[in-house]
């Protein structure tokens, strides 16, 4: 067997140190984008076991309106002929990259990141709302694990709308007049 040899880059090392070191309002931001988002996908990756069939019954709430099984088995659970939630996981899996992409300062380096992340952001919170108003409007019962990922989804874009706002004014003071 080949052994690998292991290249540390020096710049590669500060980035990842200032990432994890760097206590700005925009770290911060995106520190809690990534973990609502990542909350949000461990949630769809249950609903995704249910949908495939590798487990049998998701936990619910003991009230009448809240049938997580029917809401997550029903048509609308299998857009493209595929589980929704599967779908859901690699959805949120770019959402999480856009966020954690690119250097501590990047709104001032890379103000167009922020600016991806906040359209991504904005787009799953679109698609929520889609899906909330579906329980709602059509279903008339409704999935406690559903809304809880919608909740988290909401709760990502003021960080996301955040981080763009301070990068485009940390952009602005950058440029020359």
């Amino acid at each position: 067997m080949r052994e690998v040899k292991r290249v540390f880059r020096p710049e590669k090392i500060a980035l990842g140190r200032r990432l994890r070191k760097t206590r700005s309002p925009e770290m911060r931001d995106r520190r809690a984008a990534f973990t609502l988002t990542l909350a949000a996908t461990g949630l769809l990756g249950m609903l995704s076991l249910f949908q495939l069939g590798a487990i049998r019954r998701l936990p619910d709430l003991r009230a009448r309106r809240f049938q997580a099984e029917a809401v997550s088995s029903s048509g609308e659970g299998y857009l493209f002929e595929t589980p929704d939630a599967a779908l859901g996981v690699f959805s949120y899996a770019v959402t999480m990259l856009l966020v954690a992409a690119g250097p501590a300062d990047r709104g001032r380096t890379k103000p167009w990141l922020p600016g991806l992340a906040f359209a991504k952001s904005f787009f799953d919170s679109a698609n929520a709302s889609r899906l909330v108003r579906i329980q709602f409007r059509d279903l008339h019962y409704y999935c406690i694990w559903c809304l809880s990922i919608s909740a988290l989804t909401f709760a990502t874009l003021p960080f996301t709308a955040d981080e763009l706002r301070l990068a485009l004014r940390r952009h602005g003071e950058s440029r020359p007049v």
